[in-house]
C-alpha cells in the first residue's frame, strides 16, 4: 500500500542519514534530546541509538521518558539481504510487553543503496498490498494491509492482542512522533492504535542535549565504557559533548 512504502522512505532517508553520521564515529551511536513546550517547561526525554555495525542491516532504538522515568521503547529493524522490516513497541513505565510489527516487502534490492535507487525508479512498488503480521501478548494477526485500514473489521482482532495501556501511551506521543527527528518510529503503529500516531505540534520543540548515561541504564540500555570515556574525555577537552 501507499501509505507503507512512503513511510519506508521516510525510515530510509533518516538511517541514511544517520548511518553517515555514525560511520565515522563506531559501530553504534547514541544522542539524548530533550522535548520542551514552547513555555521552555521540559515535556519528554528521548535516547535514540543507532547501530551502524553491517551495512545491510539498519537499527534504530528510541527510549523515551519523562521526569516520573520511562514511557516507551521503539526499535525499528530493516534487514535489506532478507527484505523484512519490523518494528517493535513496550510501555516502559508499567512493564509491558512488546507488541511487533513486521512487514513482507515488495522490493528486489538486498542493499540499502540499491533499496533507495529501486524506490525511486519504480513508483508501482507504492501500490502493492503487503503482508502485515502484528505479535502481541494476546496472539498473533496476519493480515493484509488493506485489511487493516480504519473502520475495517479486522483492526478489532489486533486490538484483542496489544496490551490497552500500551496503546494508551503511543496514542499519548503523538506530539513527539510528529517530530522529524522521531517520524521514523511511528507509522507501524498505526495498525493497533486508532486515530493520529504522528501529529505536528505547535507545543512541543526538541534539542539535543548532553549525554545522559542514567537515563539509558534504566531501559537496560548502559552507555559502554568506550562511550563514557568519550564523554569525559569531551568534558575535559572543553567541548560540549553530544553525540556518544
Amino acid at each position: 500500500m501507499r501509505s507503507t512504502v512512503r513511510n519506508m522512505k521516510v525510515h530510509v532517508a533518516v538511517l541514511l542519514a544517520m548511518s553517515l553520521c555514525g560511520a565515522a564515529i563506531a559501530a553504534e551511536s547514541r544522542a539524548h534530546y530533550a522535548i520542551v513546550h514552547r513555555d521552555r517547561s521540559p515535556a519528554y526525554y528521548v535516547t535514540s541509538i543507532t547501530d551502524h555495525s553491517d551495512p545491510n542491516k539498519t537499527m534504530r532504538r528510541y527510549l523515551i521518558g519523562d521526569a516520573a522515568g520511562p514511557l516507551l521503547e521503539v526499535e525499528a529493524r530493516t534487514d535489506y539481504t532478507s527484505n523484512t522490516s519490523w518494528t517493535r513497541y513496550r510501555s516502559g513505565r508499567l512493564g509491558g510487553k512488546w507488541i511487533k510489527v513486521s512487514y513482507d516487502l515488495p522490493f528486489k534490492s538486498r542493499t540499502l543503496k540499491d533499496r533507495i535507487a529501486e524506490m525511486k525508479s519504480d513508483p508501482s512498488l507504492a501500490t502493492v498490498d503487503i503482508p502485515v503480521v502484528i505479535e502481541g501478548p494476546g496472539g498473533v494477526v496476519r493480515h493484509l494491509e488493506s485489511a487493516l485500514a480504519p473502520g475495517r473489521a479486522e483492526r478489532e482482532t489486533v486490538k484483542k492482542i496489544a496490551d490497552a495501556e500500551l496503546r494508551a501511551t503511543v496514542a499519548a506521543l503523538c506530539g513527539v512522533f510528529g517530530l522529524p527527528l522521531f517520524a521514523d518510529a511511528a507509522p507501524p503503529a498505526r495498525f493497533f492504535v486508532d486515530g493520529p500516531v504522528a501529529v505536528r505540534s505547535r507545543d512541543l520543540m526538541v534539542a539535543v542535549v548532553p549525554p545522559d548515561c542514567d537515563f539509558d541504564a534504566k531501559w537496560g540500555a548502559p552507555c559502554s565504557h568506550a562511550q563514557i570515556n568519550a564523554i569525559h574525555g569531551a568534558i575535559v577537552a572543553g567541548k560540549k559533548p553530544t553525540t556518544y
